[in-house]
């Protein structure tokens, strides 16, 4: 009698590669991520090959911008259980790729760790996952922050540390610290660079556009 298959979640967290638009984003949702008990790594398009070698994923998360005709057939010869592809409007796939899904990327963090913990058990056939609920969600998540967090946030979307964003905005580096870890708690994640993570989500930029809050 033939053995079946260990599935993914039995031997240990999902190993997700992340290769974004930029290194940035892809570091921050790979952060978030392993905040979320994944084993999350990133990548740049140019060591992308280097990160399959290194570490064989079970899932593979590609921004939408990256995904041509060479990326596609790279990313088809991976045995993977699922290629999610990151787009800001849900739009469909530029270039067909296998087990692909697509995935807003200003959905809740939590709806693409769903995606992710799914993946063997996901119909493998593109999908459109996106929706004007979860931008109200995301909108009223940073609806709790105060203006003054607002303006930490944006300086911390530049990498500011922390004497950085008490000498840019003119207060304490105490005080900046308590603005932060009121943040992280606001937000629910555990991390700057998870609450930046998010903040590109919501599609935050670090010229200050993007989502406010009032207050």
């Amino acid at each position: 009698m033939r053995a079946r298959a260990t599935p993914v979640s039995a031997r240990g967290p999902f190993r997700v590669l992340v290769v974004d638009r930029s290194n940035l984003e892809a570091a921050c949702l790979a952060e978030l991520l392993c905040e979320a008990g994944l084993e999350g790594s990133h990548t740049s398009l140019e060591k992308f090959e280097l990160g399959l070698a290194n570490a064989p994923p079970d899932v593979v998360v590609v921004g939408i911008e990256l995904l041509d005709e060479d990326m596609a057939a790279r990313v088809d010869a991976l045995a993977v259980g699922r290629v999610i592809v990151l787009s800001d409007d849900g739009g469909t796939l530029p270039v067909p790729v296998r087990r692909a899904v697509v995935v807003n990327r200003r959905q809740q963090p939590q709806h693409l760790i769903a995606v992710i913990h799914g993946a063997e058990a996901t119909d493998p056939r593109p999908d459109i996952a996106g929706s004007n609920n979860s931008d109200d969600a995301l909108a009223a998540t940073f609806a709790q922050l105060t203006e003054r967090e607002m303006d930490v946030l944006h300086v911390l979307l530049r990498g500011a540390d922390t004497q950085e964003l008490a000498e840019e905005l003119g207060i304490s580096t105490n005080t900046i610290r308590t603005h932060v870890r009121n943040i992280l708690v606001k937000l629910g994640v555990h991390s700057r660079l998870g609450a930046v993570a998010l903040a590109l989500r919501a599609g935050l930029r670090n010229d200050g556009s993007g989502a406010s809050a009032d207050g």
